[in-house]
């Protein structure tokens, strides 16, 4: 059973500091009297104990929403704080304002199967955006290329190896590098096509064979199946 939600930000910053609520300032006064400026964290709390707030309200739960800010620095002197609505103290202190807040807050307002639920929709609702950089892919050069010849050369897939023309060194390893390569620029999933037009590959039942010689999870079926390469596919290499 939950009686409020304590959402609180941690800071880690030492020396003097003073929280100016009227101008929304955070000052940080070192040993040798300099004074720097930060980002407010009572600002910062202020705005995510809103959003915290916002978002029980939609899910129906009046939760008493109770923002903090945490110096965790034992170097840290707290000063000037005029802010009301927000607690700002010391680490040392959690457990004290923690047992103050459950004195104040004594009447359970959800249950533990209800504070689960919550939970899970906010677990849900945070979403990672995956970062891509931004390239012209006509430029790369593209294909199992040669390790010994600093990957400007292309290697070509003979006689059950990857040879490359220009040095003639031998490297198998390399083909499992440039699949790593193509999974971190163009995706984890790729189909024979794709596997054939990267690697210029002419055969397509030479490239049916290797992708099913590694032994990889597939997704979809016949001319849609596509291979999914997985994170450790380099490490794949020493298993042969």
């Amino acid at each position: 059973m939950s009686e409020f939600y304590p959402w609180l930000e941690a800071k880690n910053l030492s020396g003097g500091i003073d929280i100016i609520d009227e101008t929304s300032q955070c000052i940080r006064t070192r040993v040798d009297g300099r004074a720097e400026g930060f980002t407010n964290p009572v600002d910062q709390v202020r705005r995510h104990g809103r959003f915290v707030s916002g978002f029980l309200h939609e899910l129906g739960v009046a939760l008493p929403v109770v923002c903090g800010v945490v110096f965790c620095n034992a170097n840290s002197i707290i000063g000037k704080v005029n802010a009301r609505d927000v607690l700002v103290f010391q680490i040392t202190g959690l457990r004290y304002k923690l047992d103050q807040l459950y004195s104040q807050f004594q009447q359970p307002v959800i249950t533990e199967e209800q504070l689960l639920f919550i939970a899970d929709k906010f677990i849900a609702r945070r979403k990672l955006d995956s970062w891509r950089p931004k390239y012209d892919k006509s430029k790369l050069r593209v294909g199992v290329l040669c390790r010994h010849c600093h990957h400007r050369s292309r290697m070509e897939y003979r006689y059950g190896s990857w040879f490359c023309p220009r040095c003639g060194n031998k490297d198998d390893r390399a083909f499992y590098e440039a699949l790593y390569d193509y999974r971190l620029l163009w995706g984890e999933e790729i189909s024979k096509s794709e596997f054939c037009e990267f690697t210029r590959i002419e055969s397509k039942k030479t490239a049916y064979r290797l992708l099913t010689g590694l032994k990889l999870e597939t997704v979809g079926a016949n001319r849609n199946r596509k291979y999914k390469i997985p994170p450790n596919i380099k490490q794949m290499s020493n298993k042969k």
